[in-house]
């Protein structure tokens, strides 16, 4: 005898569906972009892990959003033809990207195509300058080069300071600009030498340093050109003293690139420092290391970790139908603050940069210490 199915069984299950936290909806596809194959795998890595803390801590989450991981192989083109496909496959939701030059070609497919962008690491000013679509959860290169320049004129205080710029990457020019332009009217003088990516002109920057006598040296690159920068100028100038900037990486990348630090004294910034103060942080950590045990979170666990907390915050804010709407994120996120694991971060007043700190870090090989949390604002 077949069972019938009343009216009244039919209501209650239409009832039971509106009512339930996750309804039938699918959950919304967020597309992950990273150089997995690229110049620097082990930030791709890292930055990915911390979208894994995050589902480890919230695992809710995943019936409202679940990531697809696509390999822009380091190359800015390869990113821009990843949102436009993107696009045309319906998904309007990307995130991740470390390296500037990536991310404004990101960033302008984003904008063309209708897709909302978020960066977590890329500090470049242009990857958000007059963009709709893109927002960062790090700080900006000019809140990072001001901060950096306070610190150099008010703890440093070089007589003189040559800088190191990479003429291949918009990352490390914007950069030593918005450095030397802050230090114009102090005390310290300054003396810029462009290398390029392929030839690091050695011969020049050694020729340079013996020129000029500078007591410091700004490389704001990848650590793993400033690495051998630095270990060069050392080996004949043991005295001077190396600024670096969020390139250089967290304490695990840069202990595993640049190697022991010995006698050689570095400052440099950075977006989050393993053990700073804060409950969410110390729920991020925990998390990180239950999911991978026997190794240490990174900055950029950190940030793409935040990164996440922030859709969450925005499709919490959303009704099931409206998360697939770009236009719809971007006004919540426009409006949103959160305490993350890095600290405090405010897009109040429709920034696409948010309002943060920046980190000054330390390190030796018996300790890696946090100088200061400069604000760049």
């Amino acid at each position: 005898m077949k069972k019938s199915i009343t009216v009244s069984k039919c209501l209650a299950l239409l009832v039971a569906a509106v009512l339930s936290p996750h309804g039938n909806s699918a959950p919304t596809s967020i597309a992950f972009l990273e150089g997995f194959t690229g110049e620097d795998p082990n930030t791709a890595r890292e930055l990915y892990r911390g979208t894994e803390v995050f589902f480890q801590l919230h695992p809710e989450a995943r019936h409202r959003f679940v990531l697809t991981k696509w390999d822009t192989q380091g190359k800015p083109e390869q990113a821009y033809q990843i949102i436009k496909r993107l696009a045309e496959q319906g998904v309007k939701v990307a995130i991740g990207i470390s390296k500037s030059d990536e991310a404004i070609a990101a960033a302008k497919a984003a904008d063309e195509k209708g897709v909302l962008f978020v960066t977590p690491y890329a500090t470049n000013e242009e990857v958000t300058r007059n963009r709709k679509m893109t927002f960062r959860t790090c700080y900006s290169d000019p809140a990072q080069g001001r901060a950096l320049a306070d610190f150099v004129s008010t703890y440093l205080r070089p007589k003189r300071l040559l800088i190191l710029v990479n003429g291949s990457l918009k990352y490390s020019q914007g950069l030593a600009g918005i450095v030397e332009s802050e230090l114009r009217d102090s005390k310290t003088k300054t003396r810029s030498l462009i290398y390029s990516t392929d030839d690091l002109r050695l011969s020049e920057v050694v020729t340079a340093v013996k020129d000029f006598e500078p007591s410091a040296v700004f490389i704001p690159d990848h650590i793993i050109r400033a690495s051998l920068l630095a270990r060069e100028i050392h080996r004949f100038a043991p005295e001077i003293t190396f600024v670096g900037a969020d390139g250089w990486g967290g304490k695990k990348t840069f202990r595993a690139i640049l190697g022991p630090v010995g006698t050689m004294r570095i400052y440099y910034s950075t977006h989050w420092a393993e053990g700073f103060a804060g409950s969410e942080n110390k729920r991020f950590e925990a998390g990180y290391k239950r999911l991978f045990p026997g190794d240490s979170p990174t900055s950029g666990a950190a940030l793409a970790y935040d990164t996440m907390q922030l859709f969450e915050r925005a499709f919490k804010r959303l009704q099931v139908n409206e998360r697939a709407n770009a236009e719809l994120l971007v006004k919540r996120i426009s409006s949103l603050s959160l305490v993350g694991a890095s600290g405090p971060i405010s897009f109040a007043g429709g920034r696409r940069s948010p309002r943060r700190g920046v980190f000054i870090v330390h390190p030796t090989d018996s300790e890696y210490k946090v100088v200061e949390v400069v604000s760049g604002e």
